[in-house]
């Protein structure tokens, strides 16, 4: 199916535009309005100072602060990223007992996949979602998300990528998928809605510390995912 080359630009657009107008444009203004002099900071009558307010922070105390800034930037990286190497490599060492060390680092990986995909389908969900609640509180009609013939668009976007599980859409609709992944690290989410309502969660993550993850691993997982869902029963 042939996509127009306009349309994952048209996705961005929302997040890229709201970073422009509340990150970017308000750090311009800032620049700008550092190059100017007057009493107060909402003083009506500038005049042009160049770097002179820099130069003035910087004798008043604000080369110590950037001193200390600096030092606790460097220190804070450097330190953290020592300890985290050192504890990836003794946790790569096959010593009897570290796998039970391992899952306190593999578990938070897990659990944000899991808590954003039931978050945002209780945010979402007909009659007790939260949505729906303020539509009710407005007094207009509350909506199904998922399943509603008029806001089908949004969950034919949603459910576009199913991550490769292939399940049946004519008795899944909608699913929805969100991965990530690094050398020896894998993590799949899904989300899908059964034709009858029944909403079910399945999370897969495989690590290996050894190696990266082989395709055909992969695409067993993906193959587990499927018979997951097989297994879920009527609602």
């Amino acid at each position: 199916m042939h996509r127009p080359l306009a349309l994952p630009y048209l996705f961005i657009a929302p997040a890229v535009g709201l970073t422009v107008l509340f990150s970017l444009v308000p750090l311009v203004m800032l620049a700008y309005r550092s190059l100017y002099g007057g009493a107060g900071i909402f003083a009506t009558s500038l005049q042009f100072v160049g770097l002179q307010n820099y130069g003035n922070a910087v004798s008043q105390g604000g080369g110590k602060a950037l001193e200390v800034t600096a030092i606790y930037t460097v220190a804070f990286v450097v330190g953290s990223m020592a300890l985290g190497l050192g504890i990836a490599l003794l946790l790569n060492i096959k010593l009897p007992g570290l796998d039970f060390l391992r899952a306190p680092f593999v578990i938070p990986l897990v659990v944000p996949t899991v808590a954003t995909a039931l978050i945002w389908a209780n945010i979402f969900a007909p009659q007790f979602g939260f949505v729906n609640r303020i539509l009710e509180g407005l007094g207009l009609p509350q909506a199904d998300f998922t399943s509603s013939p008029s806001l089908a668009p949004v969950s034919t976007a949603l459910s576009y990528n199913d991550g490769g599980i292939g399940l049946s859409r004519s008795r899944w609709p909608l699913v929805w998928f969100k991965g990530g992944s690094e050398p020896g690290v894998l993590s799949l989410g899904f989300l899908a809605r059964r034709a009858d309502g029944t909403v079910a969660v399945v999370t897969v993550l495989l690590s290996d510390p050894a190696k990266a993850i082989a395709p055909e691993v992969t695409l067993k997982a993906l193959a587990d995912v499927h018979g997951a869902f097989g297994l879920v029963p009527p609602g």
